[in-house]
């Protein structure tokens, strides 16, 4: 089932330096559409104000998608992710349907009326899958919005970089390993990456479950 994707800078109206950061999303949207160009049925791009979207052929690199921009990017998103079917009417994003935007746009608002961080809206409200994305949400958030500057700094490099072993990524930092092992545990790292794979596994295999 195709998933959209709609993000939101958080006050981006706050921003001083708003031309630079727009800039780097574009960047950072075009590196995504590089990255995971076979499994991308609209491209990720600009579309009002601080506002960007996206759509993929399936749900099943929703997730490394949406780590992946927010990674890469210097100010915080709101992120809403929506399940359903997409409307084209031609090869650019003029006349974009779908409930899977319908569904992002309301999950979207979601978020940011709860001041959170991603939320996802599948076909059925009441189906009990929400329900369990929505705790394992809550607890990857509740987590993270506790993590320190720096160590936002360090998993975000981290999550770019998901090939590298901890010693090369020590190095890269210029910490020592010991440093970051602790670094990470603080942060409930292993916590955090065991619950987003158990989400993304039901999330690619959500056709099947439902």
């Amino acid at each position: 089932m195709p998933s959209a994707l709609i993000f939101d800078v958080k006050s981006s109206r706050q921003l001083d330096d708003w031309p630079v950061v727009f800039k780097k999303i574009e960047q950072t949207l075009n590196k995504a559409n590089r990255k995971f160009a076979a499994d991308i049925l609209v491209k990720f791009q600009p579309t009002i104000g601080d506002e960007f979207q996206g759509a993929l052929k399936s749900a099943e690199k929703a997730y490394g998608v949406y780590t992946f921009i927010k990674a890469s990017l210097p100010a915080q998103i709101y992120c809403g992710l929506g399940l359903g079917e997409v409307e084209m009417t031609g090869k650019d994003t003029a006349g974009l349907r779908g409930t899977a935007f319908y569904r992002a746009r309301a999950a979207l608002e979601h978020c940011k009326k709860e001041k959170g961080l991603l939320r996802i809206k599948l076909s059925d409200p009441a189906n009990a899958f929400s329900d369990n994305l929505s705790i394992i949400l809550r607890l990857v958030e509740t987590l993270e919005l506790k993590w320190t500057p720096r160590q936002q700094e360090v998993i975000s490099f981290l999550r770019l970089h998901r090939e590298l072993k901890q010693n090369s990524i020590a190095q890269r930092l210029k910490i020592s390993e010991p440093t970051l092992s602790r670094m990470l545990k603080n942060a409930h790292w292993e916590v955090i990456t065991t619950t987003e794979k158990y989400l993304e596994i039901v999330l690619s295999n959500y056709d099947e479950l439902s």
